[in-house]
């Protein structure tokens, strides 16, 4: 929840939708805990997978990639 309330908090400072922000902001957050999950962990080290994050708008239907 930490995340999220300085996510919100940069975006207000940012003037970008406190929402958007939050929401991208998860994104990464998952994104690392996946990489650091036991099971991908080790295909991660070894480049046999890569973990990404994407952003999907539902109003215009564009995937947008977040990058950390």
């Amino acid at each position: 929840m930490q995340e999220l309330t300085l996510a919100v908090e940069i975006g207000d400072e940012e003037k970008e939708n406190p929402i958007d922000r939050a929401v991208r902001a998860q994104v990464c957050h998952v994104v690392e805990r996946l990489k650091q999950a036991p099971i991908l962990k080790t295909a991660v080290q070894h480049g046999e997978l890569k973990i990404v994050g994407a952003y999907y708008n539902l109003d215009s239907g564009l995937v947008e990639m977040v990058i950390e």
